[in-house]
């Protein structure tokens, strides 16, 4: 793709293929994080993971802890992303997402189902 615009998105190119570090480092991450990383509705680069993770435990936090607040923080960057989008979507439509309109919550499984 040559930054052309996809199905109206602000994504300008096709997803990143990550290399084989990058995998290392996802490989790495607890059990937790990676369940956390992957029942979240938007993706999250798992270096910023790490990191989270590797200052939350310089503070002498417990595991539960950190886990808890990855958990938290990546709610809070879907609330907002998914915010933002309603608000582009509805000034561009005029109308509300429908999703957001029936006031659904988005499809987890596992222990964050409904």
């Amino acid at each position: 793709m040559s930054g052309r615009r996809n199905n109206r998105s602000d994504i300008g190119a096709p997803s990143r293929i990550w290399s084989v570090g990058d995998w290392r480092i996802f490989d790495a991450l607890p059990i937790w994080a990676r369940r956390v990383l992957q029942d979240a509705t938007i993706q999250f680069h798992h270096r910023g993971c790490a990191a989270f993770i590797r200052e939350g435990r310089r503070g002498k936090a417990s595991v539960s802890h950190v886990a808890d607040a990855l958990a938290r923080a990546c709610e809070l960057a879907e609330v907002a992303e998914l915010s933002a989008f309603a608000a582009a979507y509805e000034a561009e439509f005029g109308t509300k997402l429908p999703h957001v309109a029936a006031r659904t919550a988005a499809m987890r499984y596992g222990e964050r189902a409904p």
